[in-house]
């Protein structure tokens, strides 16, 4: 018999088609763009979305069949026909996952496809349970099923092309595209309908509880297969979204990232060039100091012969321009002794030791008993620990410390207080004094090389102890500080990380 159609019903289906169409393109690209459990969690959700969109087509079409005779629906069997839709799919959405495509990959998943579309037509064909049983045109039903196949290909090569696409620049193209596709889907359908002939007498058998009726079916399928489209897009524009965020996010981190390496880069390249500038000033520094001995002892020597065989013998300013040459050596000798210090501090080999620095203190003190006894100072040494430390130069550095703390106390009986405090795995050991202090503006630039606030004839020294004691804390891993105020006096401070020994006080 002939068929007739209702094409209200006929272009709904092809609507739905083309939906079906356009989510699976669009949750193609989710599926190539994830890894791992995302990936098979896009491509199940996939599968399932565009299997109900083609089966909800084809059983929209179903519905635009105007038969002569009433016509109900197993539940089963549809159910069957809904399962070949999503089993297809899954190949579909298998394939479109590969980064690369060959052909062979292409042929089978179109084989794949098309065979399963056949069946679900064909199965839903069945579900009506007519009585004649339906009977096949065998060139219509081969030509369909090839039909199925090749607009399968078709369709797996347009989703394949237009997954990555962009979806702003590329919304036209994939919507033909949808278009297209959902044309060939749909026409595999129309040509299955074509091979079959139906008896004008037969009755549809399908009845009980597995039964559903004509009426109203078409606006329920495809608003439920709607709805689980509109679902699936949503979730893969989201993702898309998200993706992009987290893509350009990435970039902006790759971009910071390798700025970071770049700018640390350059102030390694950097600090290598001053390290080698201070190592080079500082050999300089040595041979200089070194080699400008042994002509200062003789001119310090002569100087004082002369001042011995003819003091008095010649007139004042002789004996005013001798003594000027005894001091100005004594100066230059005392500035050579301190740079051969400095340059002894950056360069010698350092031994670290578990060192009680109470011993340490006792032994500078002990060096500067003279000066400690000349000016009636009082040196107050509370509980300090036992640190990994090289003892001359935490000895050197406590008398440079203690040194200062006295000169700078112009008044009588000075006072001077060593203490020592852990914080965490910190030890913070400082010395204290009440003397003249130091200006908030001066104290940045004190530990500087030659950086001297008073005149030689206020207070003698060479401006360069600070800067040993503050390299001294840096070799062990430490940091020299102040604090002062005018008037009031100075706290000199510094961190020495904790090792595993430096556990008590001793």
């Amino acid at each position: 018999m002939f068929f007739q159609f209702d094409y209200s019903l006929v272009t709904l289906s092809v609507l739905v088609a083309v939906a079906a169409s356009y989510v699976a393109i669009d949750m193609t690209g989710r599926i190539s763009a994830a890894t791992g459990r995302v990936e098979m969690g896009w491509r199940f959700g996939g599968a399932f979305a565009m299997g109900m969109g083609v089966w909800a087509m084809h059983f929209i079409g179903m519905l635009a069949l105007e038969l002569p005779f009433a016509v109900s629906f197993d539940l089963r069997v549809t159910a069957l026909s809904m399962l070949a839709a999503i089993v297809a799919s899954y190949f579909a959405f298998r394939l479109v996952s590969l980064a690369a495509m060959t052909w062979y990959d292409m042929l089978f998943a179109g084989l794949m496809m098309g065979l399963g579309i056949a069946v679900m037509n064909y199965v839903g064909l069945r579900a009506t349970q007519l009585t004649p049983d339906i009977k096949y045109d065998l060139l219509l039903f081969i030509a369909s099923v090839l039909y199925a196949v090749l607009a399968s290909l078709a369709a797996l090569w347009l989703a394949f092309q237009f997954r990555d696409g962009d979806r702003r620049n590329r919304l036209t193209v994939k919507l033909g595209a949808s278009v297209v596709m959902g044309l060939a889907v749909a026409g595999m359908y129309y040509t299955a309908i074509a091979a079959a002939r139906i008896p004008a007498d037969a009755v549809s058998l399908a009845s009980g509880l597995f039964a559903v009726s004509r009426g109203g079916l078409a606006l329920n399928v495809t608003i439920i297969v709607m709805a689980i489209l509109t679902i699936a897009l949503m979730v893969s524009v989201f993702d898309a979204r998200l993706a992009s965020r987290t893509g350009r996010l990435l970039v902006s981190l790759e971009k910071a990232h390798e700025d970071l390496k770049r700018k640390a880069e350059e102030r390694r390249q950097t600090m290598d060039a001053l390290a080698r500038s201070n190592l080079e000033l500082e050999q300089f520094a040595y041979v200089a100091s070194h080699d400008l001995q042994a002509p200062l002892r003789n001119i310090a020597g002569f100087a004082q012969l002369l001042q011995r065989q003819y003091e008095n013998r010649l007139d004042a300013r002789a004996d005013e321009f001798i003594n000027e040459i005894i001091v100005g050596t004594k100066s230059m000798e005392t500035l050579i002794f301190a740079l051969l210090d400095l340059s002894r501090v950056s360069g010698a080999d350092k031994d670290f030791q578990p060192t009680p620095i109470g011993t340490v203190v006792e032994e500078a003190c002990s060096r500067l008993r003279s000066v400690i006894e000349e000016r009636g100072a009082r040196v107050v040494v509370g509980d300090l620990p036992t640190l990994q430390c090289d003892r001359p130069l935490m000895l050197q550095m406590f008398q440079n410390l203690i040194a200062n703390a006295i000169k700078f106390q112009p008044g009588p009986a000075p006072l001077v207080e060593i203490s020592a405090r852990c914080n965490k795995a910190v030890w913070e050991i400082s010395v204290r004094d009440e003397g003249i202090g130091i200006d908030a503006q001066h104290q940045s630039r004190i530990f500087r090389i030659f950086q001297r606030l008073h005149g030689e004839s206020e207070y003698e020294g060479t401006g360069i102890g600070l800067s040993i004691c503050a390299k001294i804390a840096q070799i062990h891993g430490g940091e020299l500080r102040v604090e002062s105020s005018l008037g009031v006096g100075s706290r000199f401070y510094f961190y020495l990380p904790q090792r595993r020994q430096d556990d008590h006080l001793g």
